[in-house]
């Protein structure tokens, strides 16, 4: 049976576990050791707690106590509860970890609390704490996150409550797991969470902690083409235990270009002979589809062009108007200001609108969008509606908010109506690279208008290996940009340092091929 040892000084009460007492000693109600130390046994005080709050509520009152420090974390959610209904306006924490969620959740109920000190805290906590007039104090100023945390963009309490989904890179270690949980402990509106790699041991870690919080009715996508029946076996029977008991579905989400593969290899030679004509047959249906679709889409974009362009132009004069004072004293004080606020007049069109991409001796001139996955876009234009052509978009895994290092957009390559990433492959002639003013890409959020410098074009076998958008370390990214660079088909005087970020377009070539182009953000 745990003691608990109560210290009275002049100025506070000190908690922590007596290991000096032997366990054999009866101390089921409490004991006074000396004036000044008292002893009470855990089990009492789980069961006796408005007691105990009772007694220390008078101790403190009687003595002008007003301050309490707890030696160990573990101790911290029993002490808290029995100290609820005093005057306590200082808690400290003296062990050296960070303070967890569940403690500050209880430290919030404390009525007269003021402030706290301690180690380390989250900060998403202090604005938790903030609200309830609580200050906190931390010696040791933590200023760097978890990859969960920094991927997600995490950095408020605020967005952690009504994140929708969630994206993991897998394999996740303890603190990822850590964070997950303190996320459950405050979301209430999570849906889907998506993976970049199919890892058994990182899916049940993440299963049972949904499972611990108690979050049901959740999606875990897996982005990954595997190929391996025992994996994917293995895949099912957790999809079936995980429904089962903790409501949780997995699926797994596979490239069009696997799934394209795949079905080509199993389709047998005997099976094409016989199938030829009819084949032959539904290929000038298809082609005729695709010319009246096509046809359609160009109408369509033309039409969802014209409407952009009215509501930017009328945005555009009422930014210009309502900036006259601003820009005056801009001009008096030498700042400048890159705002690109009246794109957000777009958010009324499309609410996934995230930003505005032109490539100069080019038709790409288009407003940029992303959604929660890398499918939806694919065959749906601005308006949302099906479209073969689709429209330009971001990749899910990007923060269009705070760019990531490799900000990624994409586009289908429809050469034939030049619309969307049509008319990209002109980066590949002479005459246009022959023309330093094509070099800069214009590719602003939101927020700011960014300006980003050619560095490598090329042309390469599907491949992912240049769609990385997180990097553990500075040599991790340097390394990858120089490869890239070291790719190019030509010769860019640009280039890319450690503290840089760099945008990435990708379209389709023929023959399972991808037209890559990569700038280095030069100027906001």
């Amino acid at each position: 049976m745990k003691q608990i040892e109560v210290h009275i000084t002049n100025d506070c009460l000190v908690f922590s576990y007596n290991t000096a007492i032997s366990n054999e000693q009866d101390l089921i109600n409490t004991r006074a050791l000396s004036k000044t130390v008292l002893t009470f046994s855990e089990k009492y005080m789980e069961e006796n707690t408005k007691a105990v709050a009772s007694f220390l509520k008078d101790l403190s009152f009687k003595r002008q106590i007003k301050k309490a420090v707890i030696l160990q974390h573990s101790l911290a959610p029993l002490i808290i509860d029995c100290l609820n209904k005093t005057e306590f306006e200082r808690i400290s924490f003296l062990e050296n970890t960070c303070l967890t969620f569940k403690i500050c959740e209880k430290l919030a109920e404390v009525k007269h609390l003021k402030y706290i000190d301690c180690h380390s805290i989250p900060t998403f906590m202090l604005e938790y704490l903030d609200k309830v007039g609580i200050v906190a104090e931390s010696r040791c100023e933590v200023l760097t996150h978890s990859r969960f945390m920094n991927e997600n963009n995490l950095t408020s309490y605020s967005k952690m409550y009504y994140k929708i989904n969630l994206r993991i890179t897998t394999p996740v270690d303890d603190e990822d797991i850590k964070d997950l949980e303190a996320f459950c402990n405050i979301n209430r509106y999570l849906k889907t969470i998506h993976l970049d790699h199919c890892d058994i041991e990182s899916i049940n870690k993440i299963a049972d902690a949904l499972y611990k919080e108690r979050i049901k009715n959740i999606k875990i996508i897996i982005h990954d083409n595997i190929h391996d029946e025992k994996i994917i076996d293995a895949l099912k029977k957790l999809n079936k235990k995980y429904t089962k008991k903790y409501k949780v579905s997995l699926k797994l989400s596979y490239t069009e270009e696997y799934i394209k593969d795949n079905f080509i290899k199993q389709v047998t030679f005997t099976t094409l002979k016989v199938c030829s004509f009819l084949i032959f047959v539904i290929i000038g249906g298809v082609l005729g589809y695709i010319f009246l679709n096509n046809n359609n889409s160009l109408r369509k974009v033309k039409e969802i062009n014209e409407e952009i362009n009215t509501i930017l132009s009328s945005a555009e004069k009422d930014t210009i108007y309502n900036t006259v004072e601003d820009n005056e004293e801009t001009s008096n004080n030498g700042n400048s200001n890159s705002s690109n606020n009246y794109l957000r007049s777009l958010l009324s069109l499309n609410s996934d609108t995230v930003g505005w991409l032109t490539v100069k001796g080019t038709n790409v001139d288009y407003p940029v969008v992303q959604t929660n996955d890398n499918k939806y876009y694919l065959r749906k234009n601005y308006n949302k509606q099906k479209d073969f052509n689709g429209w330009i978009f971001m990749d899910y895994r990007n923060n269009p908010e705070v760019l990531d290092k490799n900000t990624i957009i994409y586009g289908h390559n429809i050469y034939y109506s030049d619309v969307m990433f049509g008319t990209l492959t002109k980066l590949t002639k002479k005459k246009w690279r022959e023309v330093e003013e094509n070099h800069y890409i214009s590719f602003s959020t939101l927020d700011e208008k960014l300006t980003w410098k050619i560095f490598s074009v090329y042309s390469i076998n599907v491949t992912s290996d240049y769609l990385q958008t997180t990097f553990d370390s500075g040599d991790e990214w340097l390394e990858f940009t120089s490869k890239l660079k070291d790719r190019s088909d030509y010769e860019f005087d640009a280039e890319v340092k450690e503290d840089d970020k760099i945008l990435t377009l990708s379209t389709c070539l023929e023959n399972n091929r991808r037209l890559v182009v990569h700038a280095v953000l030069v100027k906001k």
